[in-house]
């Protein structure tokens, strides 16, 4: 089974970064991203890895090998999920939400789920 740190490495040879180059993007020196490779590193913060994700192309749920699904297919499923819950939820009033109601919900978890358990 592929860890964090195997991904890592085969999807920053497959965009033809070394080590080096995806360190700089990242704002981390190279032994960093050596020791995330290695599997030494095992407290990354989520902002670092939603930004490694975002730089290689993936998804951090599939950086993290928490799934196989390689591409930006989860987030879509997940938007279609909250559409659908939000299409049964109402207001506090009891009428439907409005259409700028379900929008800012929507932010409103995305924001959550991005930044939780940040430190």
């Amino acid at each position: 089974m592929e860890t964090m740190g195997d991904r890592i490495k085969r999807l920053r040879l497959s965009k033809k970064l070394t080590q080096e180059e995806l360190g700089n993007r990242l704002g981390v020196q190279k032994s960093v991203i050596s020791k995330y490779e290695k599997g030494r590193v095992t407290n990354m913060k989520q902002s670092m890895i939603k930004k490694m994700a975002s730089i290689l192309d993936v998804t951090p749920t599939y950086l993290m090998a928490l799934t196989d699904e390689s591409d930006k297919e989860t987030e879509s499923n997940q938007d279609s999920e909250l559409n659908t819950i939000l299409d049964h939820a109402m207001s506090f009033d009891g009428k439907p939400m409005t259409d700028h109601d379900r929008e800012v919900i929507k932010r409103l978890a995305k924001t959550y789920m991005e930044t939780k358990g940040d430190d």
